[in-house]
């Protein structure tokens, strides 16, 4: 692929879309490793990225909204990036991914149930707690939290809440203790797409960009509940006693978005 193939607008805006991803923790060669691993090749980051725009973005122009839905796109596939679907499920969905972002920093990831090899039915109003769990390189445990989703009666927006309390869950803990943030990216589709960060770079941008990161002038992350949770579906009335319900006592100190923040006033709340 050559430079002769995209107009000086795109080369630009790929030169500074390069220059960003740098200051997220990306190098040249992390940018086209996830740009070749499914989109042909390039001779550089800057040409890779240029050729995202014919994919990511609407049209060839360099605009500051297509600027950001590829720097978007790119976070989203690279080795930082955390998706999850509609058909959400977090032992299946999200451990896995989790793990290979935290694997960068030298940490593991995985989700444990608590009393019970039994996995976790999410079909349950008030679903079982389970645990999350950090690991260090020989697999020995770094930190660790327990979870319990919130009590939701609206199956019609259940996975979408619960992926919010998680994400809540582990930024406010176990990704909190390791010095490492999990952002939601503003791409406005049905797929819930973070990244994984150390605070400490993400403390740098939003001195620099503002807290919805907006480089180009477009947000790059959602500052939730400020956008949405839908927290006005939480419903504390269905929620059940642990240990009438699944056998098991749950743990003390199990964290509940709906002990840690007041919901009442989501606008108020600044979760990632």
């Amino acid at each position: 692929m050559s430079g002769d193939n995209f107009s000086e607008a795109v080369l630009n805006a790929a030169t500074d879309i390069v220059a960003i991803l740098k200051e997220f923790g990306l190098s040249d060669q992390d940018i086209l490793d996830v740009i070749m691993e499914y989109d042909g090749d390039a001779d550089s980051s800057v040409e890779a990225v240029a050729g995202e725009f014919n994919i990511s973005a609407p049209s060839e122009r360099a605009t500051s909204a297509n600027k950001t839905m590829v720097l978007q796109d790119v976070l989203n596939h690279s080795e930082l990036g955390v998706v999850t679907d509609s058909r959400y499920g977090h032992k299946v969905n999200l451990e896995n991914q989790a793990d290979d972002a935290v694997n960068r920093f030298g940490y593991g990831f995985n989700f444990q149930s608590v009393g019970a090899d039994e996995w976790v039915r999410l079909k349950s109003t008030h679903p079982r707690a389970f645990r999350l769990v950090v690991t260090g390189e020989s697999g020995e445990t770094v930190t660790t939290a327990t979870f319990r989703y919130p009590p939701v009666d609206d199956e019609a927006q259940k996975s979408y809440q619960q992926q919010g309390a998680l994400g809540a869950a582990l930024n406010d803990t176990v990704l909190s203790d390791i010095g490492l943030h999990m952002c939601y990216l503003d791409e406005g589709s049905e797929h819930w797409k973070w990244f994984i960060i150390p605070k400490a770079t993400l403390s740098k941008l939003v001195e620099t960009y503002g807290e919805s990161l907006a480089v180009f002038g477009e947000p790059l992350v959602r500052r939730c509940p400020r956008y949405t949770y839908s927290w006005n579906q939480i419903d504390i009335d269905e929620a059940t006693d642990h240990e009438d319900e699944f056998g098991v006592p749950e743990p003390p100190t199990t964290y509940k978005l709906e002990e840690a923040y007041d919901l009442s006033e989501p606008a108020s709340q600044q979760l990632w």
